[in-house]
């Protein structure tokens, strides 16, 4: 595939999760609307990751939005508003958060500073500090 047919897909792809019509989408890139609602099916290993990340930044986007929009209306005057946001923020915050990385803690092992960067004898002498640092 070209890269002027990935970068085409792509822009085809975040328009898409935008809701823009295939009318729109075909106006935008200059291809006709039938052909850009084959792309989908006919360049379906790449159009899958190129709309899923697509979404997924839209899905960013809007929740840091909504977060945005909460913190602001937690701060109302008007104590119904303001509980409410709180629980809101309180009850779905956390499902609402991308999930953080899953790398495990360094072991002691891994941690121990070892090779290029790690304190010579000297200098944990000079430094005051003793044995393995």
């Amino acid at each position: 595939m070209s890269q002027n047919m990935h970068t085409l897909l792509a822009i085809a792809a975040d328009l898409r999760s935008g809701g823009a019509s295939w009318d729109a989408v075909a106006s935008q890139v200059g291809r006709q609307t039938s052909t850009c609602q084959q792309w989908p099916s006919r360049f379906r290993d790449t159009w899958l990751p190129l709309y899923h990340a697509a979404q997924q930044r839209r899905l960013d986007e809007a929740g840091a939005e909504a977060l945005h929009m909460l913190r602001h209306h937690m701060r109302s005057v008007d104590t119904k508003t303001s509980l409410r946001s709180i629980e809101l923020l309180l009850r779905y915050g956390q499902r609402a958060a991308p999930p953080l990385p899953q790398t495990p803690p360094p072991s002691p092992a891994e941690a121990k500073p070892s090779g290029e960067g790690a304190l010579s004898p000297e200098d944990r002498d000079w430094l005051g500090v003793g044995g393995d640092f």
